[in-house]
């Protein structure tokens, strides 16, 4: 998918990509980064691929967050310390 878009990222992708090691990421973290992927036009630039990834990764974080402090008001826990 990204191999074929541009110089660029077809040199940044040989710098860092290594196929025959194992990804370090969980299942969840892999989901954002693949909707990230998507998200991002086909011919964006390295820059605009990193800017979204991380506007998709604080997202996700927020989304997180809320979800944690949603369930600790439900079950009528303290927020804090």
């Amino acid at each position: 998918m990204l191999r074929g878009s541009s110089d660029a990222t077809r040199t940044t992708l040989n710098r860092i990509h290594f196929s025959h090691l194992t990804i370090i990421y969980p299942p969840v973290s892999q989901a954002v980064f693949a909707v990230a992927a998507i998200a991002t036009p086909s011919r964006a630039y390295v820059e605009s691929r990193r800017l979204v990834t991380k506007f998709f990764i604080v997202l996700f974080d927020v989304l997180a967050m809320s979800g944690l402090l949603a369930l600790l008001q439900h079950f009528r826990k303290p927020a804090g310390g």
